[in-house]
């Protein structure tokens, strides 16, 4: 049957309208990523900068429990049961977050623990971490953060993620087989308890140290205490932290985490 005119010209009106909603459709799914992934490391690297040499203020303990969340206090609860013994807490801010922090050790196992709250002014991650340093002087830290890890790997410090592990002791599960599968020939050191903080201290100086060796922030470091981000840092944080680099980093890691425990 021919088609008149008028028709062809109708469907072609269609066929324009559904490649216009097709566009909107795609734009609402990628709109926000594509920001991110072209306007995200110029922002980042005008504004964000990372910690070199900072010192934890101490708090009132008793008035910083009671104003965390309820996850930050389920997890104290379940620390002090593992025999984890509070060393003091402490906050921490930049411009653009104020993270909160609890500090815990076992004295038995030489084994840290922290409890970490960090607020922004678009979410809130609580998570716990347990952290081992070794006469080497490497680290070995196992956390249930849902945020991935933006630093690259450095050869003094391994982490391993696993959030969707919301049990603390099974969490320590974790960092047992962790540990006996890399670190079971270094034998672990104890943590300055005379001064809670002094450690976690010098192992931010340490990481800010490496990223400067390794290109990703600059050298100076300002009257607070930071550094910035180089455009290299930028670019590689930005990738890290949202999609599509944070799905596949965070995938490939996944799949080495499995393995390694697999293979325990």
């Amino acid at each position: 049957m021919a088609v008149s005119f008028g028709q062809l010209f109708y469907f072609q009106i269609g066929i324009i309208m559904l490649e216009l909603l097709l566009v909107l459709v795609l734009l609402v799914i990628f709109w926000n990523p594509l920001v991110m992934n072209t306007l995200g490391p110029i922002i980042i690297w005008r504004t964000q900068k990372i910690p070199a040499e900072v010192r934890f203020r101490p708090v009132d303990e008793t008035g910083f429990l009671l104003a965390r969340n309820e996850e930050f206090k389920r997890y104290d609860r379940e620390l002090t049961a593992l025999n984890f013994d509070v060393q003091g807490s402490s906050i921490l801010e930049d411009s653009q977050t104020k993270s909160y922090f609890r500090l815990y050790w076992d004295k038995e196992n030489f084994l840290a623990a922290t409890v970490v709250s960090m607020e922004s002014k678009l979410e809130e991650v609580t998570y716990v971490e347990f952290s081992q340093i070794y006469e080497d002087g490497s680290v070995l830290d196992v956390n249930n953060s849902k945020k991935m890890e933006v630093y690259p790997e450095m050869e003094f410090k391994k982490v391993f993620n696993f959030f969707d592990i919301r049990s603390v002791s099974e969490l320590l599960k974790c960092f047992n087989k962790v540990k006996g599968k890399l670190r079971s020939d270094t034998c672990p050191v104890s943590i300055n308890t005379s001064r809670h903080f002094s450690d976690i201290e010098r192992f931010i100086r340490k990481e800010s140290d490496a990223l400067t060796s390794m290109g990703f922030l600059k050298e100076p470091i300002d009257a607070e205490g930071w550094r910035s981000l180089t455009l290299a840092g930028a670019l590689s944080m930005t990738w890290r932290s949202v999609p599509p680099g944070s799905k596949i980093v965070g995938y490939f890691k996944k799949k080495r985490q499995e393995k390694l425990l697999g293979e325990i």
